[in-house]
């Protein structure tokens, strides 16, 4: 049986000296309350970057023991994997740029602990209504989007939110 096919532990995760594992994804079936003992180890992994697992998140929102410690990017400490826990701030929607008569480009200041965005555009400064295609769309991991077929010289707002494993930031402004 593969790791990534297992749902219980029964035991500790341990996790330590391994030079090349760069993501903890084969955990994701894992029922965190199945780790027990020693509870969960993730220390000295330096390409180890990815840890931002939903059942990681239960896990650590419990009193379990555990050590996150001297791994890279998201995973480096325990306090980092907690901050992947939690859903993203408010991205800071920025002027638009690139304006014609049919298009804009929609910008934003990209947030920490995000996956990807998803931007509404409207005539509404309400947002009761959306332009065709541009409902809760998920742009991906990018900070600017070019909006097209704007019929000629109608105003728009746009707003954007930030996304990862943990949920959706609230709008931008």
């Amino acid at each position: 049986m593969c790791i990534r096919d297992s749902t219980n532990i029964d035991g500790r995760i341990f996790i330590q000296n391994n030079q090349t594992l760069q993501d903890i994804a084969g955990l994701k079936n894992i029922n965190p309350a199945t780790i027990k003992g020693e509870g969960l180890v993730i220390t000295n992994n330096p390409a180890l970057s990815v840890c931002n697992l939903p059942n990681i998140c239960t896990y650590l929102q419990g009193a379990g023991a555990r050590n996150i410690s001297d791994n890279a990017g998201d995973c480096i400490l325990e306090q980092a994997v907690k901050n992947m826990c939690l859903p993203p701030t408010a991205p800071t929607a920025l002027p638009a740029t690139n304006i014609t008569a049919t298009g804009f480009a929609a910008n934003w200041h990209m947030v920490a602990n995000t996956t990807n965005y998803f931007i509404d555009v409207s005539t509404d400064p309400t947002f009761n209504t959306y332009l065709i295609g541009y409902n809760n769309l998920d742009v991906g991991n990018v900070r600017t989007l070019n909006i097209t077929g704007i019929p000629d010289a109608t105003l728009c707002y746009y707003r954007v939110r930030a996304s990862n494993n943990s949920g959706n930031s609230p709008n931008s402004n």
